[in-house]
């Protein structure tokens, strides 16, 4: 049996892979896959058909404690490749604690959102709302997800999904 994952320790959230962005919250939303119902001869009813690789737009939220320059700098309406990086907490077998690494980048395009507050004591809670246009996973070291519609490009677990759709229109070879 392999290690329990138990929480996200701690972690940071980079512009272009090395400007620290501030104190941070990140929620991502959306993803799911688009499908069409599919009816009709030889089918005893309905069935959710998904395509291969589409997704339904993705969203990520980013709450800043504080507005900061970078907070402000991200509302350039420009394409801004953010890199979140985590530590993962997991118990072994033995009880004993451990950690790995978790890393997820992004290519997002802001939808707006100056919001935030002022509150004496409080965090001024900040937020910015993007539309990821691109999204990468890697856990461990390895790559387990990317999602790229632009350049059709689904891969799960090293299974690039959408492959063979690429080579029958033409984008590739």
């Amino acid at each position: 049996m392999s290690n329990i994952p138990e929480k996200l320790v701690a972690f940071q959230c980079y512009k272009d892979g090395k400007v620290l962005i501030g104190v941070v919250d990140v929620e991502f939303s959306g993803g799911e896959n688009m499908s069409e119902e599919l009816t009709g001869a030889g089918i005893a009813g309905a069935i959710e058909s998904p395509t291969i690789g589409h997704v339904k737009p993705i969203s990520a939220k980013i709450k800043f404690r504080t507005r900061t320059r970078q907070s402000v700098e991200l509302m350039a309406p420009v394409a801004h490749v953010l890199e979140l990086r985590a530590s993962i907490q997991s118990r072994t077998v033995g009880g004993a604690l451990a950690t790995s690494p978790e890393k997820v980048v992004i290519q997002a395009i802001p939808k707006g959102g100056v919001g935030g507050k002022f509150e004496t004591g409080k965090s001024q809670d900040n937020d910015r709302d993007f539309s990821v246009t691109y999204y990468k996973a890697v856990v461990n070291g390895q790559e387990v997800l990317e999602i790229d519609p632009i350049n059709s490009k689904y891969v799960v677990d090293g299974v690039d999904y959408l492959a063979g759709v690429r080579s029958d229109i033409g984008m590739e070879g």
